[in-house]
């Protein structure tokens, strides 16, 4: 996303919220609420470990493909 793209999201969540936008609670659940469809963490969280396959589980190409 361009740089001018995220000022006028700044500046509509700006208008809407008020100044404190960045911590107001309502914005930040939702801020929250995208990041985690994307598969980042949280606001102000570390990225945890990658996921790896479930247990017990082989990987698709290696069922595919055996071994």
């Amino acid at each position: 996303m361009d740089e001018a793209a995220l000022a006028r999201i700044e500046e509509g969540a700006r208008a809407e919220a008020g100044e404190g936008w960045k911590e107001d609670p309502a914005v930040l659940r939702g801020r929250n609420a995208t990041r985690a469809e994307h598969g980042l963490p949280p606001v102000g969280e570390s990225p945890g470990p990658p996921a790896g396959p479930a247990p017990g589980k082989r990987p698709l190409w290696r069922r595919i493909l055996g071994g």
